[in-house]
This record gives C-alpha cells, structure tokens and sequence, in this order.
C-alpha cells in the first residue's frame, strides 16, 4: 500500500471493519483521515466504522463534523439515518433519510432506508406508498431498487418474499446482459 494514498487507507479500513476488526479498521480511517480531512467520503468511512464498531454516539458526531464541511452532502445523511436505526431512535431515522431524499430524490437506497425507517416508526401509510414507488420503478429501471425494495420488505418480515424478488431482479438483470 503507497504510504501516503487516503483512499488505499480508506478502503483498507472499510476491509477491516467487514472483517469484524474494529480497532485496526478505526487506526486506519484515522489516519486516511488524517492525510486528507477534508474527504466527505474518507469521513463518512470513519463514521461508518464507528458504528460498526457499536459507537453510534462517536458516528453521529463524526457525521455531523463532515456536514460542517458541507451540509449538502446527502451520503452523510443516510450515513446519520443508518445510525439512528442502530440506535432504535425511528423518528430520528426518519428525519434523516428525509434529508437525504430531499437531496438526492433518484437514490432508491435513501428512499428503501427511509421506508423502512417510516415502518420502523409506524408510519405504515408512508411506507407502503414508498415501497409501491420502488416496486414501480424497478418494473422500468434497472438499479438499485430491487436491492432497496427487498431493504424495505425487511420490515413486513416477508424475507422469502424479498429474496424472491431479489434473485428474479438478479436474474432479469443477467438476462439483459446476455
């Protein structure tokens, strides 16, 4: 690795922290950090790993120092409604993922995080007009949706169901590339 290169530090660490290595993975973002603080991405990463980690006060803080930065930065919000889910704080999660949508509306994994977060409050009604938004547009775009659509099916415990549509979204997607 180029002693030197955030990003290879980075993505190291996101390596790490997959692997269950919490504290090699954090020593590694911080440092990847250190070598370019002002990476929106690099930031994100550590708060990440701090939330893997089981330190959802120590990311939320992380993310609010990379929203300094800038305050657009939908990923940071996403980042902050994962966290809030972790930490069981719904209506939280909700406000967040809100943001994140607000800001990047063609992202069907802020919009499947924010349908699940309104199911994890109760907000049945929001959920399903979100999850019916996703399955519409998965009939006409191929992309993440189908992934984010089975994110939100999660929380009607429907898991066969979701993987279900999962493998056929997979399959028509191998088709289409045949």
């Amino acid at each position: 690795m180029i002693p030197g290169y955030a990003t290879a530090h980075q993505s190291y660490a996101e390596l790490l922290s997959e692997l269950g290595r919490h504290d090699e993975a954090l020593a590694e973002i911080r440092l990847a950090q250190q070598l370019d603080p002002f990476s929106l991405i690099i930031n994100v990463v550590r708060a990440d790993s701090l939330r893997t980690a089981g330190q959802n006060d120590l990311a939320i803080e992380q993310l609010r120092k990379t929203l300094d930065i800038d305050p657009n930065f939908a990923h940071a919000y996403f980042h902050l409604g994962l966290t809030q889910l972790r930490k069981g704080a719904f209506l939280e999660a909700v406000a967040e993922f809100q943001r994140a949508v607000a800001l990047s509306p063609n992202v069907t994994d802020y919009k499947g995080g924010l349908g699940y977060a309104y199911a994890r409050a109760g907000k049945r009604v929001e959920a399903r007009k979100l999850l019916d938004e996703l399955k519409e547009r998965s009939k006409r775009v191929m992309s993440r949706g189908s992934i984010s659509l089975g994110f939100m099916r999660g929380w009607r415990k429907r898991i066969k169901r979701s993987l279900a549509w999962k493998r056929r979204m997979s399959s028509e997607s191998r088709d289409l590339r045949s």
